[in-house]
């Protein structure tokens, strides 16, 4: 025994070398998320440096190329495999090149945990119950071959989170962008998500990807388009390219539900059948110059079901003509259509400037009976971002103003038709119109700090909300973004009401987790 502990650190290694291949590290990029929004700043930088390569960043999620940031390589040399396995590479990663065909048969595999470990207190509520969560899951990326890309990924979660989250996921049904839940212990919810997407490069200048997750659209932290705020849904997707890559054109089919039975009948004791919803949607983008890419939108909730949920697609759903649709329906049709666009401009190196539009048709205004007025349903992106801040390097800046005017998002026909998925906005989770953006993050080597602030406002009813979060942490491995931090969540929700105090939360927690999507929690 005494011979076996003190050889013990030679075998370790040892034993794991032959189970697993060490390659050089290579920072992990993904097409099921549109990556952690703070962990994505260094990819942004170096796009933003490489202007030789056409890169389309309104459609997420996006390749650009297996890059690691010069804050995160290695910086020793390869001694020990265990070492590395732990702070620099992939759980698990197998490859196999055979070329004694004449050709390559190429499959590579990576394995990694996800997982989100919280524990804290809210300061503010007089409760005893502190602010836990329990993720576990695994995430798995491959290829086969040359043109077939695979990738999916499955986590389970217990939380017991702040009042204002519970109060939120116990009135809509849903856990913020991760699905239903059902009831754990006195105060929590345990649910549960999957990804996955198989991606196939169809030709020189096509690529199918088959999926269930989510995508994004645009250049900015919200998307008043299209975005990562809700839960999953399946979907087929399109890219095409032309004009050597400076137009990409994208055509998505996808399946989207309403939480309500939608006039089907269920059994009791049986799983609901929610009612479905068809959506489309179509995104061209067009590099102009290094400097500008511009790009338009359209999205479409198709009134495609009978009053017993059986769906009776359009034929004109399989329309991939962007704007052609448009013509047709027009707006305040029973096929709900929105449409917007964007840019991206880059006059220096450090600097990108961006905006977004929405347009949703009108709705009446009633606030005075004896005149008919329609108003106009419109929402508004702009922001800029700003890398290595005064040549300080690693230093981001970022801050925008979104606007959301109307009723934008809500079916002037049909309330099954509204924008959304999971009772959730299909684009941002503000409960108010008007919110502004302030994003700071510093890296230096493996230690970061991130810091955040949304303030939200509504100007008719004077309610705000001041939504603070602020981390310091370390990056333990660059592959899957394995960190552990400790960070604090400040929220006031003033509801403007004489005599009623203000809804406080003031969270101090800790966290070990791999930050490889977004979660918003920041409303």
């Amino acid at each position: 025994m005494i011979f076996f502990l003190k050889h013990i650190k030679r075998f370790i290694p040892l034993f794991a070398s032959c189970i697993l291949n060490f390659n050089s590290l290579q920072a992990q990029q993904s097409l099921l998320f549109p990556g952690d929004y703070f962990f994505d700043v260094q990819r942004q930088k170096t796009i933003l440096a490489d202007t030789d390569v056409i890169m389309h960043t309104s459609l997420q999620p996006f390749i650009y190329k297996e890059i690691l940031p010069d804050i995160l390589k290695k910086a020793k040399p390869d001694i020990d495999p265990f070492f590395d396995k732990m702070f620099y590479e992939s759980l698990i990663q197998l490859r196999h090149i055979d070329k004694s065909s004449g050709y390559n048969r190429k499959f590579n595999l990576n394995i990694n945990p996800i997982m989100n470990f919280v524990y804290g207190k809210d300061m503010a509520d007089t409760s005893s119950n502190s602010v836990t969560t329990n993720t576990r899951g695994f995430w798995l990326k491959g290829e086969l071959g040359k043109n077939l890309t695979f990738e999916s990924a499955f986590i389970e979660n217990q939380t017991v989170g702040p009042a204002y989250i519970y109060n939120y996921s116990y009135g809509t049904g849903v856990m913020p962008g991760q699905g239903r839940w059902k009831k754990f212990k006195m105060a929590g919810f345990d649910y549960a998500s999957a990804w996955g997407i198989l991606n196939f490069r169809a030709g020189k200048n096509l690529t199918v990807r088959l999926g269930h997750g989510k995508q994004k659209i645009g250049n900015g932290y919200r998307s008043l388009l299209l975005s990562d705020n809700s839960f999953n849904y399946p979907y087929v997707q399109f890219i095409a390219s032309f004009y050597k890559n400076k137009i990409q054109f994208s055509q998505t089919y996808a399946l989207l539900m309403n939480l309500t039975d939608g006039g089907a009948k269920t059994p009791p004791g049986i799983e609901p059948i929610f009612q479905k919803k068809a959506a489309t949607f179509q995104h061209i983008s067009w590099h102009t110059c290094k400097y500008l890419d511009v790009y338009l939108f359209q999205g479409t909730i198709w009134k495609a079901t009978d009053s017993n949920n059986v769906m009776h697609l359009d034929p004109l759903y399989a329309n991939p003509v962007m704007f052609t649709n448009l013509a047709k329906f027009g707006f305040n049709n029973a096929n709900h259509i929105i449409v917007g666009g964007g840019f991206e401009l880059r006059p220096f190196k450090k600097f990108v400037f961006y905006n977004q539009s929405v347009y949703d048709g009108t709705y009446p205004d009633n606030s005075n009976p004896s005149v008919t007025v329609n108003k106009t349903n419109w929402a508004m992106q702009n922001g800029i971002k700003y890398f290595d801040v005064l040549g300080v390097r690693n230093l981001y800046l970022q801050a925008e103003v979104n606007i959301v005017n109307g009723q934008c998002y809500t079916s002037s026909k049909y309330s099954a038709q509204d924008y959304s998925h999971y009772n959730q906005l299909l684009t941002t989770p503000a409960w108010l119109p008007n919110e502004f953006v302030g994003m700071v993050s510093y890296y230096y080597k493996r230690v970061f700090i991130q810091l955040k602030e949304n303030y939200f406002s509504d100007n008719s009813s004077k309610k705000t909300i001041t939504n603070f979060d602020g981390k310091i942490g370390y990056l333990l491995n660059p592959s899957y973004n394995m960190n552990l931090a400790i960070g604090t969540t400040l929220r006031t929700y003033d509801y403007a009401v004489t005599g009623l105090k203000p809804n406080v939360t003031q969270l101090i927690y800790i966290a070990f987790k791999t930050s490889l999507y977004n979660i918003y929690h920041d409303f």
